[in-house]
């Protein structure tokens, strides 16, 4: 469900438990792009997390927080650093990708200096940068390219600004 300015609640409850459990995460795809600005739609909610086993308690504790639902406790932290993605849905229908890597492309520990946080309805929401976006989104789908002229723009965008 989609407050009045677009922004998912779910997305808000999720970030607002991670933050108050200490996870280690960053938002990236369709949702991060929303957020710098780009009003599209996204079925999912992409999170690229610390993998330490520390931190996967602290994500399953923070859905369970958001969720209430028990499945989630069959996370494993070899699902997280030996796949690519894990996907879990809530008994609501809200998907949830925790993603520990993106190919070679980018971890956690890579991408955390390039981490702005947005405030959004009192929560801060840690979003990957335009710059580390347009490098995740650099593939072939057709929707990541139209991410992917959004974010460049932007980038030209600051850059002017910048110089200004």
């Amino acid at each position: 469900m989609a407050d009045e300015k677009g922004i998912d609640r779910t997305l808000l409850d999720i970030c607002k438990a991670f933050n108050s459990e200490g996870v280690s995460y960053v938002l990236i795809g369709g949702w991060a792009v929303i957020i710098h600005g780009f009003p599209r739609l996204t079925n999912d909610i992409d999170f690229l997390v610390d993998s330490s086993e520390e931190n996967i308690s602290k994500i399953k504790h923070a859905l369970n927080k958001v969720f209430n639902d028990k499945s989630i406790d069959e996370i494993r932290l070899t699902d997280v650093t030996d796949y690519s993605v894990i996907r879990y849905i809530s008994p609501d229908g809200v998907t949830v990708d925790l993603m520990a890597k993106i190919g070679e492309v980018a971890d956690y520990k890579r991408v955390r200096e390039h981490i702005v946080i947005f405030e959004i309805f009192g929560n801060e929401i840690p979003v990957l940068d335009a710059e580390t976006l347009i490098t995740l989104k650099d593939t072939i789908r057709d929707k990541d390219k139209i991410d992917l002229a959004f974010l460049k723009e932007k980038v030209k965008k600051k850059k002017t600004n910048n110089k200004s």
